[in-house]
């Protein structure tokens, strides 16, 4: 074996044993079988060693780059969109019924969503896009996220999930709700009437106008049940920012400009995604973040004519 096979050998066992990661899982991000592999590893493999090294050795800088790069915000539960989310959440969970959280894209809301979904028992979280939003479609998300393959008709998968949280206290969580058609959203707040259990729909206010709006006949069955509403706001105080961005010990008029950049339009979702760039290239350059590298990761993102730091 060359130099570079042997060091690639080397490397990746090392990076195994260290992060506790499987053969099958790494071979699946480099993009290679986990035949291959194994073989590589072993010295066995008879096809281009070389051309593996140079994958591996790729996929082994990427990593450390990962890992060096700008960890997200801890999550706050403080911040006053996640304690609306919390109590909608919170109450349906214990009393069943329907509830709605709506607010803009950027509010904070499937944040919120997952970690009450992480910290608490009998909670089923489920994305909706525009690909699945049929009832069929809801009701397999619903089945599997509960771990259960369910097959069959839509009814057949109604009648199977109502056998399975009837006398449960679930709470199901449908995030990305605007998506739903108007069967589905009847077909959702079935699992209300016949197994006792809260249906959270989370979303944008498409929502909400949906149920009182052009299409509210087909809703009113749902709109009717709605026992807990919380619409979320776009705008975070000074203080919350300071307290999202704490760990990081930012400069004053850095923090400013993110609170600036949190009430436009992607609210805090930009906020954060500026400055995980920003940030990421202030220590690939051996400097501390400053409103310049926000100017700069503004234009790399495209999100107009750069910031504001005053407030």
């Amino acid at each position: 074996m060359n130099e570079l096979v042997n060091e690639a050998i080397t490397q990746l066992n090392e990076y195994i044993a260290a992060n506790g990661k499987t053969q099958a899982a790494v071979s699946k991000e480099i993009g290679i079988s986990p035949g291959t592999l194994s073989q590589f590893l072993d010295g066995s493999y008879i096809g281009a060693n070389e051309k593996i090294a140079q994958k591996v050795m790729q996929y082994l800088a990427r990593e450390r780059d990962r890992r060096l790069s700008t960890a997200y915000p801890v999550f706050k539960p403080e911040l006053k969109n996640t304690e609306l989310v919390y109590s909608c959440l919170g109450y349906i969970h214990f009393r069943g019924g329907i509830g709605t959280i709506v607010g803009e894209a950027g509010s904070g809301k499937t944040t919120a969503l997952k970690h009450y979904e992480e910290e608490n028992n009998g909670v089923i979280y489920v994305q909706m896009d525009a690909t699945k939003n049929s009832p069929r479609s809801v009701l397999k998300q619903i089945a599997a996220a509960s771990g259960k393959d369910i097959k069959g008709t839509s009814s057949d998968l109604l009648d199977s999930i109502v056998d399975e949280f009837t006398g449960t206290s679930r709470l199901v969580i449908i995030d990305e709700a605007q998506h739903l058609t108007e069967r589905s959203f009847d077909t959702v707040r079935a699992l209300t009437d016949k197994a006792g259990i809260g249906i959270v729909y989370a979303g944008t206010p498409d929502i909400r106008n949906r149920m009182v709006g052009r299409k509210k006949e087909e809703l009113d069955q749902v709109y009717s049940r709605i026992a807990y509403n919380v619409k979320l706001r776009n705008r975070y105080t000074l203080k919350e920012i300071r307290t999202l961005f704490s760990e990081y010990q930012l400069e004053e008029d850095v923090i400013k400009a993110l609170y600036n950049i949190s009430s436009r339009k992607g609210g805090l979702r930009l906020a954060i995604n500026l400055f995980i760039l920003a940030n990421d290239m202030a220590m690939q350059s051996e400097n501390k973040l400053s409103t310049a590298y926000l100017n700069l990761a503004s234009q790399h993102i495209g999100t107009g004519d750069g910031i504001n730091a005053e407030v």
